[in-house]
């Protein structure tokens, strides 16, 4: 990759990292870095201070760290089927070459909302940890990424949805775990403020454009990442390629799975509290790209809701009372998935891709 994974977000959390490392505090160009929040620049300088290696590598490492973290929690969660879960995970392995932070904020929020699941369905109180560990979860995602602050949202929702059901002890601790991370977040921003001058953000490359303009961009960006086998937008025909597999093998699920689909009721399982967390996060990124000129909604910024649907139809179709119906399209979907983590590597450019090929048979 152009210089090894680093975008213009990239020098900014390599450049706090360092900043910090020299005893600095927590600055970019010279001033409080109020643009990206200080958790993941704080995982690169842990590995930097231990390791003997530059802050670039540093920030491979933690990006490596967090899939292993992923996949050894779901071998430890899911047993006979953490191979299943697992495979999804290999999507994010372009998202990790780059020195980027939503690696570590898509784990986060995938331990945050199994946390909050296993807390909403547990018989008992637990203890201390267990009853806070959403809460640290959450947080933690928003100190990576600012829009980690729309767990508050989730958690928010679910107490009007609990006080709705009259199951008030719910809706109490969803409530109180709402208050509490609005109150961090109110904190961080504070911080900002008196640090920086600004509550968050700061320049930002884009001017926001007219509504018509960007969703003339978003939408071609929303099929891009529909399209799981192939990272660029169409007419690529690679990519058309991908769309027709994906389409027949999303045909041949409904196929097999039509008298259960047809059965589905809404009850707040972990497939669902997965499917309708990923999609608040969709609905939050679409309305707030026509009032902030971050970048156009891309693989990027639209892997959390990808990877949260995925785990969650994964989750659905592989559950052990469907086991029947899952070993007839066992093997398909994991040929899928398992193509969608090389094919997502290779370049976008043919040509690139077509010197590649040449090289390769030319031996």
């Amino acid at each position: 990759m152009p210089d090894y994974g680093r975008t213009p977000d990239s020098y900014g959390y390599l450049e706090s990292a360092v900043s910090m490392a020299e005893g600095k505090g927590y600055q970019y160009k010279s001033i409080w870095n109020s643009l990206w929040p200080i958790g993941y620049s704080t995982c690169i300088l842990i590995i930097y201070l231990i390791l003997p290696v530059s802050v670039l590598w540093a920030s491979k490492i933690v990006n490596i760290l967090f899939l292993w973290g992923i996949i050894y929690f779901f071998h430890k969660k899911h047993a006979e089927r953490a191979f299943i879960f697992a495979l999804p995970v290999g999507y994010l392995c372009k998202m990790a070459a780059y020195s980027w932070s939503e690696t570590a904020y898509i784990v986060l929020l995938i331990l945050s909302i199994y946390a909050l699941h296993e807390y909403l369905n547990r018989t008992n109180q637990g203890l201390v940890w267990e009853r806070f560990k959403f809460y640290f979860l959450a947080y933690a995602s928003f100190l990576i990424r600012y829009i980690g602050l729309f767990m508050g949202l989730v958690t928010g929702a679910l107490s009007v949805y609990y006080t709705w059901k009259r199951d008030f002890k719910k809706a109490k601790w969803t409530f109180l775990n709402s208050v509490l991370l609005f109150m961090g977040y109110y904190g961080y921003f504070l911080l900002n403020k008196y640090k920086g001058q600004l509550v968050w953000g700061g320049n930002r490359i884009d001017e926001i454009k007219p509504w018509k303009e960007v969703l003339a961009l978003v939408i071609p960006g929303l099929m891009n990442e529909f399209i799981l086998l192939r990272d660029v937008s169409l007419p690529d025909p690679l990519a058309w390629i991908g769309l027709v597999i994906q389409l027949l093998l999303m045909l041949y699920i409904v196929s097999i799975y039509r008298k259960e689909l047809l059965t589905i009721s809404f009850t707040l399982s972990r497939p669902m509290l997965l499917f309708l967390t990923g999609f608040l996060y969709l609905s939050i990124i679409f309305y707030l790209r026509f009032f902030s000129a971050f970048d156009m909604l891309s693989y990027r910024l639209l892997a959390p809701t990808t990877l949260l649907w995925l785990i969650a139809g994964l989750d659905w179709l592989s559950n052990p009372v469907r086991n029947d119906l899952w070993r007839k399209i066992e093997w398909p979907v994991t040929l899928f998935l398992l193509t969608m983590t090389i094919t997502n590597l290779l370049p976008k450019n043919l040509s690139k891709l077509e010197a590649i090929f040449n090289r390769l048979t030319a031996h």
